[in-house]
């Protein structure tokens, strides 16, 4: 009874604790300007349609062994950090395709005839690329967490992927040779052979360098609690744990090499950090981590004011 009355555990698995996050979240991006600016408004409804997406691969995977919305209430929190990203559609266009891909992949674990739920879910990534092309760096690992942490993959499924990342650009390479325009269409890979300087933070805000400095912070702990605790979930929960870990070390190496992405890899490491850093809320109970817990909480809410009051 004792683990129970500890303050992250009571507000796991609060039953109201998505509809307090919704609520703050709907606050700030009201402060943010959301009524007056219109180009939020996309990005607002894509943060609510993407959190959808993450109640629901929680729900069908059971993330947390115990009843928590922590998953959810976590993704939609650092998402609405990123005040300085609210105008940028392109930024939540990701995070929402991400969550897309989850959603769809998840559910064919171990099911070697699942090509359609697998073509939705590459067709997710395609759509990525035709906003942020640099999204198709990811296939390859995409592919090997369907064949060796899903073990989905098969010949079916292979070629359901590759006709999901075709479909949007047969549909554009289309659109430009009737327009005679066929030098647009090449023009959009361009951006896959060209590298900015190793590294340089130069141009990141205050705002940008606290909000990663946090993200990084949040990665690391849900990261090795995982890794450390990991036994205690089944093998099916474990196989999808690693599958975040894998995507988003994969996403942090990106950020530091080619720092130019941030706007855009913040989303996708939110995205696979959310349900490590809920499992690490949720399922711990000693007093450290009750300590780190608060912590990380308070400070998630003071980087958003911050941010918040950057922006205004």
């Amino acid at each position: 009874m004792q683990t129970r009355l500890k303050l992250q555990n009571k507000i796991a698995e609060n039953r109201w604790l998505l509809l307090w996050g919704a609520l703050w979240a709907a606050l700030v991006w009201f402060l943010a300007g959301l009524v007056t600016h219109q180009e939020m408004w996309l990005p607002f409804v894509c943060t609510i349609i993407a959190t959808y997406f993450m109640v629901e691969l929680n729900n069908t995977n059971a993330l947390i062994r115990i009843y928590s919305r922590m998953v959810s209430t976590a993704f939609l929190l650092l998402v609405t950090m990123m005040v300085f990203n609210f105008g940028n559609l392109h930024s939540f266009l990701i995070i929402l395709c991400s969550a897309l891909f989850y959603f769809e992949a998840y559910q064919t674990y171990q099911n070697r005839m699942a090509q359609g739920r697998l073509y939705f879910a590459f067709l997710a990534v395609s759509v990525a690329s035709f906003f942020w092309v640099q999204a198709l760096y990811f296939v390859p690992v995409l592919w090997y967490i369907v064949t060796a942490k899903l073990q989905s993959m098969s010949f079916r499924v292979f070629v359901a992927s590759l006709l999901a990342l075709i479909t949007p650009y047969w549909f554009y390479v289309a659109y430009c040779i009737y327009f005679k325009d066929l030098h647009t269409f090449l023009n959009h890979f361009t951006p896959l052979e060209q590298f900015g300087e190793l590294a340089d933070i130069s141009s990141w805000t205050h705002s940008q360098l606290i909000t990663v400095s946090y993200l990084a912070v949040v990665s690391f702990i849900g990261i090795v609690h995982y890794l450390r605790n990991r036994q205690a979930d089944r093998i099916r929960t474990q196989m999808l744990y690693e599958s975040f870990i894998i995507i988003d070390l994969l996403s942090w190496a990106f950020l530091i090499l080619q720092p130019q992405h941030i706007h855009l890899l913040m989303g996708i490491i939110i995205v696979n950090t959310s349900p490590l850093i809920a499992h690490f809320i949720a399922l711990t109970h000693t007093i450290w981590t009750n300590i780190v817990s608060q912590l990380l909480m308070l400070s998630l809410f003071a980087t958003t004011i911050y941010n918040l009051w950057m922006l205004s």
